[in-house]
């Protein structure tokens, strides 16, 4: 049976995930990056408001987003893989924090979806493709307060990790202002639930 959409779901933003009014993709500045953003999604993660893979994608032009698990069958990982690329994998199995020494591209893939479902999704690159595993170099404190993961309290949203790896490899400049538009997308999400009074912080994303 075909889910039937809310009305709701019917007046929010595809990409932010808020109602029309409140929406902070058309302030947002695209960031052109030398690294190549693949951002593996899980399908479920389509229809949650407070995912935060397709605001990334948005934010950045140089990013592509691959859906994983959809009614049509499952994804063929080799297409999220760039022949003749660096591919580098950001999941915390390793201690390695950099890519690979080389001339080639580099490809940052990023599983998206709750722990349980990223975990899967990087399991299936790590065993039938040629990834590179890293991690992140520093674990500062999630600034992500849309949902609680109890059993990985050092975790980050898809955004935000991405942002802080962008900003090791290629300046701070850019995760800061990655890291402005996801302050913005969260502040509103609390806003909209009504989690934060009339004098909240000012909107940051037309600051990109």
């Amino acid at each position: 049976m075909k889910r039937r959409s809310s009305p709701r779901s019917l007046n929010r933003c595809d990409t932010c995930g808020l109602s029309c009014q409140r929406c902070l993709c058309a302030g947002i500045a695209a960031i052109d990056t030398k690294v190549h953003v693949t951002v593996v999604m899980h399908q479920l993660e389509t229809r949650r408001a407070s995912n935060s893979g397709k605001l990334l994608c948005h934010a950045l032009k140089n990013s592509t987003i691959k859906h994983h698990g959809s009614a049509d069958g499952p994804l063929d990982l080799n297409e999220v893989v760039k022949p003749g690329w660096r591919n580098i994998l950001l999941y915390p199995v390793t201690n390695r924090t950099e890519p690979p020494e080389g001339s080639e591209p580099l490809n940052l893939i990023i599983p998206d979806g709750n722990w349980k479902q990223a975990s899967k999704i990087a399991r299936r690159l790590l065993e039938t493709t040629d990834v590179v595993p890293v991690s992140l170099p520093y674990l500062a404190p999630s600034r992500y307060r849309l949902r609680s993961a109890p059993t990985r309290p050092e975790g980050l949203a898809t955004f935000e990790a991405c942002a802080r790896f962008l900003g090791c490899l290629e300046g701070k400049e850019i995760e800061e202002s990655l890291l402005r538009t996801f302050d913005d997308f969260v502040h509103r999400h609390l806003h909209a639930r009504a989690k934060l009074g009339p004098k909240a912080p000012a909107t940051l994303g037309s600051q990109l």
